[in-house]
């Protein structure tokens, strides 16, 4: 745990140097991940242990992990709505197709 807490006592001591490490460890610029960086927040033991702790709030990571899941549960029921549309076009596009062929006999 010192371990952890030292190599926080680091990073925040040799920011440029740490951001250059860790960019290049990510595979993107340093620019890239000082974007990153900036929205990125490094959580204290109490509120490790807060997110850790099961709960019914956005501070706790097992409701966080069910917002997510439905947001992708949301995404698969449009991605399917669209592909039942494109399917229904098809089929009516089909259909009209058929009626032209059997007009033009």
């Amino acid at each position: 745990m010192d371990t952890w807490y030292d190599t926080l006592k680091w990073i925040k001591a040799n920011k440029d140097a740490a951001d250059a490490i860790m960019a290049r460890r990510a595979g993107v610029s340093t620019e890239e991940y000082q974007t990153y960086d900036a929205g990125t927040t490094i959580f204290t033991l109490r509120q490790n242990l807060d997110a850790f702790t099961p709960g019914t709030t956005p501070a706790h990571l097992n409701y966080q992990a069910g917002q997510i899941e439905a947001l992708e549960l949301f995404e698969t029921l449009r991605t399917f709505r669209a592909i039942r549309l494109e399917y229904i076009r098809a089929l009516l596009n089909h259909q009209l197709a058929l009626t032209d062929l059997q007009v033009a006999e």
